[in-house]
């Protein structure tokens, strides 16, 4: 029996096979692209592989799995903590992408109730569109909170006569707009540090009231904040 382990990455592919016994017969690597993908279902073929056991196959290594699939290899997923336990056992634990390949390899050889990649199809893409939304929502987060702690210095109290960034009616560009009408004063050199890091330079298109988009556009001023 022959198993062929990858360790996927941004970049590359770093492949190996073991025979029955777990011996290393060869090393491989290939391009995480379509042409290094084609070379690495080519070279499992001329390994005559009974099981190519990957790690990653839900993120870096999932093109290269939709092509092995396609080219009727039997995948199956190893997960993460099997490769670490598993390189424990080697002789030298270093980390490297050859020796993580073997391992996983090994892995796929002993293990026989490892699970296939996630198939594609609707409830993957809507998995997709959740992980996506929740990377926006975290970067919303984080973008108020940064104007927040930056208003919270150059105008203590703010909110009071603004209402709260994350409110429907006070979006960022329309909160920040309000601000800019409340307090037309120019600022202190001693704010200089904290005005450069809030965006006054986009266009919102925002109704002047702090209401949904009225279809004006409106440049922010460039002081009092920026």
């Amino acid at each position: 029996m022959t198993v062929a382990g990858i360790d996927t990455h941004k970049d590359t592919l770093a492949a190996c096979a073991v025979d029955g016994l777990g011996r290393s017969l060869e090393h491989r690597s290939f391009a995480n692209t379509p042409a290094g993908h084609a070379e690495l279902a080519g070279w499992v073929a001329a390994c005559d592989a009974d099981l190519v056991a990957v790690e990653g196959s839900g993120n870096y290594g999932r093109p290269a799995v939709r092509v092995l699939v396609g080219a009727g290899a039997e995948v199956r997923e190893v997960p993460p903590n099997m490769t670490a336990a598993g390189r424990r056992r080697q002789r030298t634990r270093t980390k490297t992408d050859p020796a993580d390949a073997v391992a996983i390899a090994r892995v796929g050889l002993r293990e026989a109730a490892l699970p296939p990649p996630r198939p594609d199809g609707a409830v993957e893409d809507l998995r997709s569109l959740v992980r996506y939304r929740c990377e926006l929502v975290a970067q919303r987060t984080r973008l108020i909170n940064r104007l927040h702690a930056d208003l919270s210095q150059l105008r203590p109290g703010y909110h009071h006569r603004t209402g709260r960034l994350t409110s429907a009616s006070g979006l960022l560009g329309a909160a920040v707009g309000r601000l800019a009408s409340l307090y037309p004063a120019s600022i202190h050199g001693a704010d200089r540090g904290l005005e450069c890091r809030i965006p006054w330079r986009r266009r919102h298109s925002i109704s002047l009231d702090g209401g949904r988009d009225s279809g004006r556009t409106w440049d922010p001023p460039r002081s009092p904040l920026g």
